[in-house]
């Protein structure tokens, strides 16, 4: 008997995306949300889609924050959504980089976006239809993710996003939307 996708997820980035940038953001004193991000995930909660943030975290390591420091921010970042009825359903990330400097952390992982582990994880987890998916971010690696899986792709113009949509356009790369911020995607994926 096939097991039959039923669930609709919001794969999305963290820094740059839920929150401000804030390069290799180890402390729960550096998060800055975007104003739009409690009011957007709160209606995508509404419209029934699983909630999932994916992020890369290579400080861990390069030496720059612990996994205490980045479970800390994740906790602040829960406790802060919490406070505005927003619960995500999964947290996932992933603390590798090749070129780290932490032995045990310094690899090339399958976890690491645009690779698909951790997407995976959560497809399986939630039985997830990825069709009927959106994978929104500021970097083309959350886009790559996106088209290997076979999702919607957004791009946001926040965080890194603006350098990235221009590289997109130069090597070819086509997001299925490159927006301005959070209010836009939720606009488009209500209206989808």
């Amino acid at each position: 008997m096939a097991i039959t996708n039923h669930n609709k997820a919001i794969f999305i980035d963290r820094d740059g995306t839920l929150i401000k940038e804030c390069d290799y953001l180890s402390r729960p004193s550096q998060i800055k949300y975007f104003k739009s991000s409690f009011s957007a995930l709160r209606k995508l909660m509404a419209a029934g889609y699983k909630l999932i943030m994916i992020t890369n975290q290579a400080g861990i390591a390069k030496g720059y924050f612990t996994l205490e420091d980045m479970r800390k921010v994740h906790k602040k970042i829960v406790d802060d959504f919490h406070k505005q009825n927003i619960f995500l359903d999964e947290i996932l990330s992933c603390p590798h980089h090749p070129q780290g400097i932490i032995k045990k952390f310094a690899i090339d992982c399958d976890c690491r976006k645009p690779k698909l582990k951790l997407f995976q994880t959560a497809i399986e987890k939630y039985s997830i239809n990825v069709h009927q998916s959106f994978f929104i971010g500021d970097k083309l690696t959350d886009i790559q993710s996106a088209q290997k899986l076979g999702g919607t792709s957004i791009l946001l113009r926040t965080g890194h996003g603006r350098e990235e949509a221009a590289k997109a356009k130069k090597n070819g790369w086509s997001p299925d939307y490159i927006l301005n911020n959070l209010n836009s995607a939720v606009k488009i994926i209500l209206e989808s």
